[in-house]
């Protein structure tokens, strides 16, 4: 007799295209197990405001919230541009103009790129856009664009520069008022981004315990120091997310299939849950059926019996969130059907 698999969990992110009432009644119509607020986007008034329909709907929804931690973003206060490559960019510490976006960054932290980013190469919104520092002075850094030109650099896109590490009473600093946003709605699930070691969980579950809560804890597989020390962050988590996006520009993208082999494997093997996130379905973002390839990726983390599927971008502000969600059950129950028959 075959052993019929895990039952996978459909978690779409709340955003733009998944925030009003009968958005989200279609949503769990069409399949999700539960909602994903990501705090790198939104205002907390807004957030608060789906918590308090998704309570009043259905009230055991899970829900989890993913805290920023140290990642860096660009600002908000800029249209979305099309770049090309070869072009030059200027990211700055704050001017907005032509081929000009500013980084939410301090004193402090811009010390750090003006000291540290010239002759090194960045990524922008998760690796589609490679730039290559040119020069940086205390008003910006010039950049020019390597690879990826024909994409959007968008408000709020996230910034990886290999090799930089943010500390991580930095990243609980600028955590602290989502955490006590956790605290007060009762949110049970809480995502930890760049997580570099057992430490770095340790330290945020010391402080939601000074919070007098203990949500369950997301580790966020995506930084270099954290995949080398994969197996004891692994011990010290509840869940372990395998967030692509940012994974596939710390690995590159030609080794983003064996690090997430890797990570469900000792998931697997520790008894950990392991959901899978980003870069699901993105064809969606702009097309009511997937593409061929985004089915295939799809079938492949059912395979490998993940305990969640998590739509980022593709729900939250693409132009099908409910199409994608219903895709993703309807992929869902015909391998279930499949492995259960065989």
């Amino acid at each position: 007799m075959v052993q019929e698999p895990i039952y996978t969990s459909i978690i779409p992110t709340i955003g733009p295209s998944l925030s009003e009432e009968g958005a989200l009644e279609k949503a769990v119509q069409a399949g999700a197990d539960g909602f994903r607020l990501n705090f790198a986007h939104g205002t907390l008034e807004e957030h608060a405001r789906v918590v308090g329909i998704i309570r009043e709907r259905w009230a055991e929804m899970p829900i989890l919230g993913d805290l920023p931690g140290g990642k860096i973003r660009l600002k908000d206060n800029f249209p979305p541009t099309v770049v090309q490559d070869g072009e030059i960019v200027y990211l700055t510490r704050g001017k907005v103009g032509d081929k000009e976006f500013p980084i939410a960054a301090d004193e402090f932290l811009w010390g750090i790129f003006q000291a540290y980013a010239p002759g090194k190469e960045l990524y922008l919104g998760d690796g589609k856009l490679r730039l290559g520092v040119r020069k940086a002075d205390e008003a910006a850094l010039e950049c020019e664009v390597l690879a990826g030109g024909g994409n959007v650099i968008k408000p709020r896109a996230g910034l990886y520069l290999p090799g930089f590490v943010f500390s991580i009473e930095d990243a609980l600093q600028s955590d602290k008022p989502y955490m006590q946003f956790i605290v007060e709605q009762k949110i049970p699930l809480v995502g930890i981004p760049f997580v570099l070691d057992d430490v770095h969980i340790a330290t945020y579950r010391v402080a939601f315990t000074r919070l007098e809560t203990r949500p369950s804890v997301f580790a966020k597989m995506e930084h270099e120091m954290g995949l080398r020390k994969m197996d004891s962050v692994i011990t010290a988590a509840d869940i372990i997310m395998v967030p692509r996006g940012d994974l596939g520009m710390v690995v590159g993208l030609e080794q983003l299939p064996k690090y997430q082999e890797e990570i469900i494997r000792k998931s697997k093997e520790r008894g950990k849950p392991v959901y899978v996130a980003g870069r699901m379905l993105e064809s969606m973002m702009e097309e009511e059926i997937p593409s061929e390839a985004d089915k295939q990726d799809v079938e492949h983390a059912l395979q490998q019996n993940v305990d969640g599927l998590i739509l980022t971008d593709t729900t939250a502000i693409g132009k099908y969130p409910i199409q994608a969600i219903a895709w993703l059950a309807r992929v869902r129950e015909k391998y279930r059907e499949e492995v259960c028959t065989k």
